[in-house]
């Protein structure tokens, strides 16, 4: 007598392994997500980084035509439709100056700042709180800026970089609700 498997047998296997690879599939969306939001979080932060070091050097970008460098200004353009998908930095507000500009669209990650503007005094990095006084109103050593990356693939999660009143990346948090 021939031995084999029955139907039920059959069955009963496809459906376990159906199961298994099922939970696999959802564990990776889950880390091909997450590694888009870090991947998202360490671009801005080497763009603070970048500017701030940028900013107390006084460097403009090599296509300014600016003489001097006051501040430089960091955002997300308000044009931009929620969530945020540039990172824009320019020499002292004007918009054409531009000294960073990064589309974080193929990162499938939001950026947005808090407050919507940014500056970072020239000489010392600072964080300048009103533009419009001369001299400039500086942050006080307890007020801090953020910038939050998020994704909002599934559950919403992100980063909140938050940063001191030296313009210093002071902590980065992680966030999931």
């Amino acid at each position: 007598m021939k031995r084999a498997f029955t139907l039920v047998e059959l069955i009963v296997s496809m459906v376990i392994v159906m199961l298994i690879s099922g939970g696999a599939l959802v564990y990776l969306n889950e880390f091909n997500s997450r590694q888009k939001l870090e991947k998202g979080k360490d671009e801005v932060v080497a763009a603070i980084k970048m500017i701030q070091s940028s900013a107390r050097g006084r460097q403009l970008p090599l296509n300014s035509t600016k003489s001097e460098l006051n501040f430089i200004r960091l955002y997300t353009p308000l044009l931009d439709t929620p969530p945020k998908r540039y990172l824009k930095a320019d020499v002292n507000e004007d918009g054409n100056d531009i000294f960073y500009r990064k589309s974080v669209n193929e990162l499938g990650v939001g950026v947005s700042t808090i407050p919507n503007y940014i500056y970072f005094g020239a000489g010392n990095g600072r964080l300048i709180k009103d533009i419009s006084l001369t001299p400039y109103l500086y942050y006080s050593d307890t007020e801090t800026a953020t910038v939050i990356v998020e994704n909002e693939a599934e559950k919403i999660e992100g980063y909140e970089i938050i940063i001191d009143a030296l313009g210093q990346i002071k902590e980065v948090n992680y966030y999931k609700e």
